[in-house]
């Protein structure tokens, strides 16, 4: 990831995000916690050169590619307790019916 980020020319992050349309409003600390700490399980590529936290605009258009792709599927709710047996009533049927 480093090699890909150095070949793309990193600059300082608070450069790239005031490059951006997207974000040229934002405070450079939320930049610096997108790279740390991510969001949604998706952290804006980047590296540290001397001291100081680098990246670039494809990184960051990546970033944005990446949390705009389209919601997670919801995790189904659990079933309550009348939905299994339910369930398990129509299952026992459909075996009685088919001889097993």
């Amino acid at each position: 990831m480093s090699a890909a980020l150095i070949a793309e020319g990193p600059r300082p992050i608070a450069a790239v995000g005031r490059s951006n349309p997207a974000t040229k409003n934002l405070n450079p600390r939320t930049l610096l916690r997108w790279a740390q700490r991510g969001v949604r399980g998706v952290k804006l590529e980047s590296l540290q050169v001397g001291g100081r936290l680098m990246s670039t605009a494809a990184a960051l258009d990546r970033f944005l590619a990446a949390l705009n792709a389209g919601p997670e599927p919801a995790p189904s709710a659990p079933r309550s307790p009348a939905e299994r047996r339910r369930a398990s009533a129509a299952a026992g049927e459909e075996l009685e019916r088919l001889g097993v």
